[in-house]
């Protein structure tokens, strides 16, 4: 049975949310980096760092199929 996209965002984001909360259990000063930052400039980074990935996994797809 193939997941839907509503199922697999809602685990990753619960994910996300248990990775955060394990951080802050075992360091809480591992999380003052973002204690200047507003929310919207946190999301913009994050978003920034995840769009960088996807396009760094789209080229390395792309010369690998190429090369085949």
């Amino acid at each position: 049975m193939k997941n839907c996209r509503i199922c697999f965002y809602s685990r990753i984001f619960i994910l996300g949310i248990c990775l955060a909360v394990i951080i802050v259990l075992l360091n809480d000063n591992l999380l003052t980096v973002f204690r200047g930052m507003s929310p919207l400039t946190i999301s913009i980074i994050l978003i920034s760092v995840l769009g960088i990935l996807a396009l760094i996994k789209k080229v390395t797809e792309y010369y690998i199929k190429k090369n085949d």
